[in-house]
């Protein structure tokens, strides 16, 4: 169960990444470097809150920097971790139905 846990979190982390390398600014929707979708939005997508998905990228320890090649998550499974491995499995369906579609 705990590989499973780090691979959601490895998506979390992965996004976190991502959406820290945005620059611009989220005051003005008309300026040039406005950013419409951030982190916080992407968490509400997804049906968690900021806190617990930071809570839960600051434990994860991407497999690049360890010895084995294994992603790993410092600490107990938390008891939500059912709904957040409905959620990946449910949008690996989606882009695989996208895929097929396009």
């Amino acid at each position: 169960m705990k590989d499973e846990f780090a691979l959601c979190v490895r998506e979390l982390f992965l996004a976190r990444e991502y959406f820290a390398k945005l620059r611009g600014q989220r005051k003005d929707p008309n300026a040039p470097d406005y950013i419409d979708y951030t982190w916080k939005d992407y968490c509400e997508e997804i049906g968690i809150s900021c806190v617990t998905a930071n809570n839960w990228t600051k434990r994860f320890i991407p497999r690049e920097v360890t010895p084995n090649g294994k992603d790993y998550c410092l600490g107990p499974v938390p008891p939500g971790f059912t709904a957040a491995v409905w959620w990946l499995q449910k949008k690996a369906e989606q882009e695989r139905a996208e895929r097929r579609g396009a």
